[in-house]
Protein backbone atom coordinates (compact mmCIF):
# COMPACT_ATOMS: atom_id res chain seq x y z
CA UNK A 1 0.00 0.00 0.00
CA UNK A 2 2.58 2.27 0.26
CA UNK A 3 4.40 1.85 -2.52
CA UNK A 4 1.18 2.67 -4.40
CA UNK A 5 1.11 6.01 -2.19
CA UNK A 6 4.81 6.25 -3.51
CA UNK A 7 3.58 6.03 -7.14
CA UNK A 8 0.75 8.39 -7.07
CA UNK A 9 2.41 10.91 -5.53
CA UNK A 10 5.47 10.60 -7.68
CA UNK A 11 2.77 11.02 -11.13
CA UNK A 12 1.25 13.74 -9.21
CA UNK A 13 4.46 15.78 -8.73
CA UNK A 14 5.61 14.82 -12.74
CA UNK A 15 1.53 16.36 -13.45
CA UNK A 16 2.47 19.51 -11.63
CA UNK A 17 6.01 19.98 -12.93
CA UNK A 18 4.54 19.19 -16.65
CA UNK A 19 2.21 21.68 -15.87
CA UNK A 20 4.57 24.67 -15.18
CA UNK A 21 6.53 23.52 -18.16
CA UNK A 22 3.42 24.10 -20.23
CA UNK A 23 2.75 27.14 -18.67
CA UNK A 24 6.09 28.99 -19.72
CA UNK A 25 6.27 27.45 -23.10
CA UNK A 26 3.11 29.05 -23.54
CA UNK A 27 4.32 32.19 -22.83
CA UNK A 28 5.31 31.91 -26.49
CA UNK A 29 2.17 30.75 -28.29
CA UNK A 30 1.51 33.62 -30.12
CA UNK A 31 4.81 34.47 -31.68
CA UNK A 32 5.13 30.85 -32.59
CA UNK A 33 2.08 30.91 -34.53
CA UNK A 34 2.73 33.76 -36.24
CA UNK A 35 6.21 32.57 -36.83
CA UNK A 36 4.67 29.82 -38.89
CA UNK A 37 3.05 32.53 -41.14
CA UNK A 38 5.98 34.29 -42.04
CA UNK A 39 7.55 30.47 -42.74
CA UNK A 40 5.42 29.78 -45.15
CA UNK A 41 4.65 33.40 -46.84
CA UNK A 42 9.06 33.47 -47.40
CA UNK A 43 8.36 29.85 -48.41
CA UNK A 44 6.45 30.06 -51.14
CA UNK A 45 8.05 33.69 -51.95
CA UNK A 46 11.28 31.92 -51.97
CA UNK A 47 9.51 29.28 -54.86
CA UNK A 48 7.89 31.78 -56.63
CA UNK A 49 11.07 33.63 -57.17
CA UNK A 50 13.40 30.91 -57.56
CA UNK A 51 10.96 30.06 -61.05
CA UNK A 52 11.91 33.65 -62.11
CA UNK A 53 15.52 33.11 -62.51
CA UNK A 54 16.37 36.89 -60.97
CA UNK A 55 18.59 37.48 -58.24
CA UNK A 56 16.40 38.42 -55.58
CA UNK A 57 15.31 35.42 -54.64
CA UNK A 58 18.16 35.83 -51.96
CA UNK A 59 16.11 38.47 -50.34
CA UNK A 60 13.07 36.15 -49.23
CA UNK A 61 15.62 33.36 -48.55
CA UNK A 62 17.21 35.40 -46.20
CA UNK A 63 14.00 35.86 -44.53
CA UNK A 64 13.34 32.46 -44.42
CA UNK A 65 16.52 31.14 -42.96
CA UNK A 66 15.62 33.76 -40.50
CA UNK A 67 12.09 32.60 -39.23
CA UNK A 68 13.58 28.95 -39.65
CA UNK A 69 15.80 30.04 -36.80
CA UNK A 70 13.18 31.79 -34.72
CA UNK A 71 11.08 28.18 -35.07
CA UNK A 72 14.11 26.50 -33.65
CA UNK A 73 14.75 29.30 -30.81
CA UNK A 74 10.86 28.43 -29.92
CA UNK A 75 11.22 24.82 -30.04
CA UNK A 76 14.22 25.48 -27.08
CA UNK A 77 12.38 27.37 -24.81
CA UNK A 78 10.15 24.37 -23.97
CA UNK A 79 13.48 23.42 -21.67
CA UNK A 80 14.99 26.45 -21.66
CA UNK A 81 13.09 28.95 -19.04
CA UNK A 82 14.95 31.93 -20.23
CA UNK A 83 12.89 34.97 -21.10
CA UNK A 84 15.83 36.13 -23.78
CA UNK A 85 14.84 35.46 -27.42
CA UNK A 86 17.47 37.93 -29.41
CA UNK A 87 17.07 35.61 -32.59
CA UNK A 88 13.20 36.43 -32.72
CA UNK A 89 14.00 39.92 -32.22
CA UNK A 90 17.15 40.66 -35.09
CA UNK A 91 14.54 38.20 -36.84
CA UNK A 92 11.53 40.38 -37.06
CA UNK A 93 13.04 43.11 -36.70
CA UNK A 94 14.38 42.41 -40.34
CA UNK A 95 11.27 41.17 -41.22
CA UNK A 96 9.40 44.38 -40.49
CA UNK A 97 12.10 46.34 -42.60
CA UNK A 98 12.08 44.03 -45.45
CA UNK A 99 7.97 44.18 -45.29
CA UNK A 100 8.31 48.15 -45.10
CA UNK A 101 10.76 48.73 -47.80
CA UNK A 102 8.43 45.84 -50.30
CA UNK A 103 5.49 48.29 -49.50
CA UNK A 104 6.99 51.21 -50.88
CA UNK A 105 8.56 49.54 -53.83
CA UNK A 106 5.13 48.19 -54.69
CA UNK A 107 3.89 51.41 -53.89
CA UNK A 108 6.29 53.35 -56.44
CA UNK A 109 5.58 51.16 -59.12
CA UNK A 110 7.98 48.91 -58.53
CA UNK A 111 6.04 45.38 -57.57
CA UNK A 112 8.17 43.46 -60.96
CA UNK A 113 11.63 44.22 -58.71
CA UNK A 114 9.96 42.84 -55.43
CA UNK A 115 7.38 40.60 -57.05
CA UNK A 116 7.89 39.51 -60.69
CA UNK A 117 5.15 36.77 -60.78
CA UNK A 118 2.36 38.96 -59.86
CA UNK A 119 0.58 41.15 -62.09
CA UNK A 120 -0.38 44.83 -61.97
CA UNK A 121 -4.04 44.49 -60.93
CA UNK A 122 -2.84 42.59 -57.71
CA UNK A 123 -1.26 45.88 -56.12
CA UNK A 124 -3.90 46.94 -53.87
CA UNK A 125 -3.97 43.16 -52.13
CA UNK A 126 -0.06 43.32 -52.25
CA UNK A 127 0.17 46.58 -50.09
CA UNK A 128 -2.91 45.12 -47.56
CA UNK A 129 -0.93 41.74 -47.29
CA UNK A 130 2.32 44.01 -46.91
CA UNK A 131 0.69 45.99 -44.56
CA UNK A 132 -0.07 43.22 -42.50
CA UNK A 133 3.06 41.61 -42.52
CA UNK A 134 4.30 44.77 -41.37
CA UNK A 135 1.81 45.29 -38.62
CA UNK A 136 2.35 41.85 -37.07
CA UNK A 137 6.17 41.98 -37.65
CA UNK A 138 5.98 44.96 -34.95
CA UNK A 139 3.33 43.04 -32.89
CA UNK A 140 5.97 40.39 -32.60
CA UNK A 141 8.89 43.03 -31.73
CA UNK A 142 6.24 44.66 -28.93
CA UNK A 143 5.81 41.48 -27.31
CA UNK A 144 9.50 40.01 -27.52
CA UNK A 145 9.80 43.41 -25.62
CA UNK A 146 7.46 42.68 -22.80
CA UNK A 147 8.42 39.00 -22.52
CA UNK A 148 12.14 40.16 -22.14
CA UNK A 149 11.21 42.46 -19.44
CA UNK A 150 9.03 40.51 -17.86
CA UNK A 151 5.99 43.05 -18.53
CA UNK A 152 3.79 41.06 -20.26
CA UNK A 153 1.83 41.07 -16.75
CA UNK A 154 -1.44 39.17 -18.03
CA UNK A 155 0.84 35.72 -18.67
CA UNK A 156 3.04 36.85 -15.08
CA UNK A 157 -0.47 36.89 -13.54
CA UNK A 158 -1.47 33.82 -15.01
CA UNK A 159 1.23 32.02 -13.68
CA UNK A 160 1.64 32.84 -10.52
CA UNK A 161 -1.96 32.06 -10.16
CA UNK A 162 -1.60 28.43 -11.24
CA UNK A 163 1.52 27.92 -9.34
CA UNK A 164 -0.33 29.25 -6.06
CA UNK A 165 -3.09 26.66 -7.24
CA UNK A 166 -0.42 23.78 -7.25
CA UNK A 167 0.34 24.37 -3.51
Amino acid sequence: MGQMTKDRAEVEQRRKAQGITSMYFNRYLAIRYLNAIFLFANLYWVILMVGTRQTLWMWPLALLLGVTAVTVEQVRKYWDRSNRLPITRITYFFQGASNALALIFVAAGKLQWVFPFMSAKSVPTVLIVLGLGLLIAVFIEYKTYKIEHDKDRRYLRNMKNYQESLQ
